[in-house]
């Protein structure tokens, strides 16, 4: 076999236009424009609205490129050429020939181009045609309700539907050849599907493997498939099969096998993957050869009758757990410029939140090799939604189905080795919205069909183990108990959208919530990137332009004003909105922590960004962290203290949970006590505790009534769990929000010295400081820890690395420390209880919560 890549240096123009420019290959007409400083940077201040970048996708494009081939190589047998993602509707011509006419994105071509290559000179041409001009004629023809984000009806084309506009996303729709591109040429056959089935027992793995066949003439020879199975360890096993009509079928029992588990139930880094090679023989000569990574693990969805309705449970290796995490978007809004270094990061970041399991969400696109690899590695288990998304489609029509089932057959037979992948799910929140199509007879038949039997058989025919759910949020019947705590998974806005304060969350007991969110603005690393001092203003047409949900910065204001002071400088508005975002998703998430069994599982939207933008993700575009994403490691913390101030122990109470999510049983203690914010302890206790795996308990309800009678609120209650002396959790916790109390101004001292290759920045508080904040100008690394609480005389420590040219000096010179005491108001109390009041009445949030009250 020989590969011929097609990568690299191609030419495009404006279809007809006379000059041709320079393009790459993977890539998408916007950044080939952009690269040749042919539009402005559409990330940058309103750019994205300027004339000639919203043409683009109003024109076609066209692409070519001269490659040469030798006689050599046109006497191989078979000669294909793969396009692995072509965006999106194109026609591609070799030497004049049309070769493709495609209208999917979401599924490789490959074609026979024997017929149409010549030694020497080749001409590849694709033309590219406008997405926008065709989505609007379908829509003439058949008119479905458009999302009120888009700049056109996304739905009625297998393209990415966030491409046109999102409520976190920008309207640049791309075109072009976006995946690897290559010519392949074999001799007699080569490898085609090859598929694993894995049984657990107690005498180990057993290992199925089929390996399909693809002859140039069927039954012309014969092959043998040769295995070769290397253990995390190193240790190998081979073993070997003739091919029986096309295929060949292989099995090999795997004692004491290493188990793959999900982060943070093992204290690995990186979970053991078995090494598969698949090699394609005849005699002695290998014709082809296929790589993959394997865990070995069981996965189910539990979906048995419980106490409460019926669970949504997932089970890896017969054990349930609590599946902690968030929902992830394409990483920038060109495809081509998320390297493999760029999603490594992220998911580490992942990872290092003690997350287990991530979503990919249905507006977006089945993810790259890479991000299946990168999650089989750091345990972090995979719902993949299918490729619909919040908008009724055309699914009464065949012409539109038959473009989607080929889509799903090479999709799931990419993915579906690998031992990250938990869940299909048929789309997002069609039938939470299903008010844009229920009434449509036609449309409602079609679309309980498709997800509910079409789809699933299609996805089963390929992967009959992976469990599959037909629609996020959903009761598992169309139409029946979708948002219901008591069956299926939910997606749960009042909190936001409703404008129900983020205590509404402790009333909820869901079995599993999908989606969650809070908005912040981005970090100011991130403003400066596409805004100028004189647009830090909310109301300014930058900020404006980067904030892409209508109500978004005044429903920010909203929440900060619940809890704070609103802030006369626009730094300090970045982290209060960050810090309110950090506790609004703590808050049920430790909720439903703590009611591990009758929940079991948290995903926050949203994990990241796809361009810089006021959004709802933990890190930014540009990967600086957020306050919640330092938030996350700590409020999933697999062992951990979890706090309830109020409620069941009454507003001048705390009530003390502990968690355990692990596999080991935890012996030890927890201290409590409350201090002044000058360092005077008031009260103090202590508890044994004994907390088995997979265990939530209750350890403690304390008040604290005549207390604070006598000393007042003006004091932090912590709580910190320990293991033979040593801390292995901390939290506080306040009496009354910020805003009502006298919370001190920084009294911190820093040192900084050398750390290997980073800086160690140790820090010492005179008195309590909330939400400490560092932060270093210019840089995107995170800290080891930030935005966390110290109370008076606590000294911590954390890292970071810096450039290395960076000196003690230099970092003490960039290095800002801020926390909640610090933020001048900018406004009076009753002022900002009359913006709440003002929100409140405005006709739109009215409906709002009327709806959620009807459960419309």
């Amino acid at each position: 076999m020989k590969i011929l890549h097609l990568n690299g240096e191609w030419q495009f123009r404006e279809k007809g236009g006379n000059k041709w420019a320079k393009a790459t290959v993977p890539g998408s007409n916007f950044t080939d424009l952009l690269n040749n400083g042919m539009i402005p940077d559409p990330f940058v201040g309103v750019n994205e609205k300027d004339k000639a970048v919203q043409e683009v996708a109003l024109k076609d494009w066209e692409y070519g490129r001269e490659f040469d081939i030798d006689d050599v190589f046109l006497k191989y047998e078979s000669i294909e050429l793969v396009c692995n993602s072509l965006d999106t509707l194109a026609d591609v011509t070799l030497n004049g020939q049309r070769i493709i006419s495609a209208d999917n994105m979401f599924k490789r071509y490959t074609v026979d181009i024997k017929p149409y290559l010549m030694v020497g000179s080749n001409v590849l041409h694709a033309v590219f045609y406008s997405p926008i001009k065709y989505v609007n004629a379908e829509r003439e023809k058949n008119k479905l309700m458009m999302s009120f984000d888009a700049i056109a009806p996304a739905q009625y084309i297998r393209k990415a539907q966030y491409h046109f506009g999102w409520d976190w996303g920008p309207q640049l729709p791309p075109s072009g050849i976006s995946g690897d591109i290559y010519i392949k040429a074999f001799n007699k056959a080569c490898l085609g599907d090859v598929s694993f089935r894995q049984t657990h027992s107690e005498d180990g793995v057993n290992l199925a493997i089929r390996a399909d066949i693809s002859e140039k003439t069927a039954g012309q020879s014969r092959y043998t498939v040769k295995l070769e199975i290397i253990s995390p360890s190193g240790d190998t096993l081979i073993e070997s099969a003739d091919a029986v009509n096309g295929a060949a079928s292989l099995s090999l029992n795997i004692k004491k096998p290493v188990l793959w588990w999900p982060n943070g139930l093992t204290d690995k880094e990186t979970q053991p993957l078995y090494r598969i090679n698949v090699y394609l023989h005849i005699g002695n000569t290998i014709l082809d050869q296929k790589d993959y990574n394997i865990g070995l693990r069981t996965i189910e969805l539990d979906t048995s009758s419980d106490s409460w309705g019926k669970r949504f449970a997932f089970k890896v290796n017969g054990r349930r757990i609590f599946a902690k995490g968030a929902n992830w978007i394409p990483a920038d809004s060109f495809t081509e410029r998320v390297s493999y270094d760029k999603l490594d990061r992220l998911l580490k970041n992942m990872r290092d939140a003690n997350m287990n399991m991530v979503r990919v969400w249905g507006g977006g696109f089945y993810e790259s090799d890479d991000f299946y690899n990168i999650c089989d590695k750091y345990g972090i288990l995979v719902w993949q939604d299918c490729c619909f998304a919040c908008q009724p489609y055309p699914l009464d029509k065949e012409e539109f189905v038959g473009r989607i089932e080929e889509e799903i057959y090479y999709n799931i037979g990419r993915i579906r080795h690998h031992a990250a992948l938990a869940l299909y799910c048929g789309n997002n929140e069609l039938e939470q919205m299903a008010i844009s199509w229920r009434f449509n007879k036609e449309l409602k038949e079609a679309t309980g069909r498709f997800f509910y039997r079409t789809l699933p058989d299609w996805i089963r025919q390929k992967d009959d183990v992976t469990p599959y759910w037909a629609s996020s949020p959903s009761g598992g019947e169309l139409l029946n108990g979708v948002n219901s705590e008591s069956v299926g998974d939910t997606h749960l806005w009042r909190v936001w959208h409703g404008l129900s304060p983020y205590t509404y969350y402790r009333k909820v007991y869901t079995n599993f919530c999908s989606e969650f969110g809070m908005q912040s603005l981005p970090t100011m690393n991130t403003v400066k990137k596409f805004a100028q001092p004189e647009d830090y203003d909310l109301n300014s047409p930058v900020m404006k332009n980067h904030q892409k949900n209508m109500a978004g910065n005044s429903i920010m204001k909203y929440y900060l004003v619940a809890d704070h002071r609103s802030p006369k400088h626009f730094e300090d508005l970045v982290y209060l909105t960050q810090v309110v975002q950090s506790e609004c998703m703590r808050e049920p998430t430790e909720h439903w922590r703590k009611n591990s069994g009758r929940c079991n599982g948290a995903l926050y939207w949203q994990f990241n960004d796809c361009w810089p933008v006021s959004s709802w993700s933990s890190i930014d575009y540009y990967g600086n962290f957020k306050a919640l994403h330092y938030a996350a490691r700590r409020f999933n913390q697999p062992l951990t203290v979890i706090i309830e101030n109020g409620g069941e122990s009454g507003k001048d109470g705390m009530t003390l949970y502990v968690v355990n999510d692990g596999m080991k049983d935890f012996k030890g203690e927890l201290l409590w006590r409350i201090e002044s914010f000058d360092g005077e302890i008031l009260a103090y206790g202590k508890y044994d505790v004994e907390a088995g795996g997979n265990v939530s308990q209750k350890l403690a309800l304390l008040t604290f009534g005549k207390l604070l009678k006598t000393h007042g609120n003006d004091c932090v209650f912590v709580a910190e769990l320990k293991e033979n002396g040593v801390t292995v959790a901390r939290k506080t916790a306040l009496f009354k929000k910020e805003k009502k109390l006298d919370l001190p101004k920084s009294e911190i001292t820093a040192g900084v010295k050398a750390d290997g290759d980073a800086m160690r920045i140790t820090l010492f508080s005179k008195r309590y400081a909330r939400f400490v904040k560092l932060e270093l100008d210019g840089i995107t690394e995170p800290f080891s820890d930030n935005f966390f609480d110290m109370t008076a005389n606590q000294e911590v420590s954390v890292t970071i690395a810096v450039p290395k040219n960076w000196d003690v000096e230099t970092v003490l010179q960039r290095l800002t420390i801020k926390s909640i005491g610090d933020i001048e108001p900018g406004a009076s109390e009753l002022s900002d209880f009359l913006y709440k009041v003002k929100m409140n009445m405005k006709p739109m949030n009215i409906i709002k919560r009327i709806g959620y009250l009807l459960g419309i």
